[in-house]
């Protein structure tokens, strides 16, 4: 398989993942939200790990090794995105700091 294939399918997965499935789980009316999170952390946190599932099988499976070297990368990517959110939707870490940093530079600006 091409490496640029291999690249636009984990890269249309990544996208349906993080974009597409929380914002087909997100129910809102005004400002209330009525979807449950937990569903969208849920749908989000298996098309992870069948993301990188699916690269480890694919990994293994390949022939060229500059093709194989490619599923590994994107095996550890998901894979490190599934311990990302993991760990965020279980409260280990949060992006406060992030949230701080945007707003001085922001009151800097």
């Amino acid at each position: 398989m091409p490496r640029v294939a291999i690249k636009l399918v984990n890269l249309a997965w990544l996208v349906l993942v993080l974009i597409g499935l929380p914002a087909a789980t997100h129910a809102q009316f005004a400002d209330w939200n009525i979807g449950p999170a937990s569903t969208s952390k849920n749908l989000v946190s298996g098309g992870l790990a069948l993301g990188a599932l699916a690269n480890f099988v694919m990994a293994i499976l390949q022939k060229k090794k500059k093709d194989r070297i490619l599923w590994w990368e994107w095996m550890a990517i998901f894979t490190a995105l599934l311990i990302v959110q993991y760990g965020y939707a279980n409260g280990y870490f949060n992006f406060d700091w992030l949230k701080h940093t945007l707003q001085w530079i922001r009151a800097k600006l």
